[in-house]
């Protein structure tokens, strides 16, 4: 129960981060934040694990941040398609 409570804080962080670093991509409530922040986190880990070539780790802040604004990336394409 503790470590869902630490990735919906770590979520809404990196969420938090790429919206604040990309502002025309923001997210309309907190709960898009956190599940933006969290798959980030999960794209971060898988895009430090292929820069490293090390097997896959949860991403650090940095690339979880790095993934969010890839995930607002293609979350925004998909949308603009419809």
């Amino acid at each position: 129960m503790f470590s869902l409570l630490v990735w919906v804080v770590f979520g809404f962080f990196a969420g938090s981060a790429a919206e604040w670093l990309w502002p025309e991509a923001k997210s309309s409530s907190r709960l898009q934040t956190v599940g933006i922040g969290v798959v980030g986190s999960i794209a971060g880990g898988l895009v430090g694990s292929i820069i490293t070539g090390s097997a896959y780790r949860p991403a650090g802040f940095v690339f979880s941040v790095v993934g969010a604004v890839l995930v607002m990336f293609v979350w925004r394409k998909i949308n603009e398609v419809k």
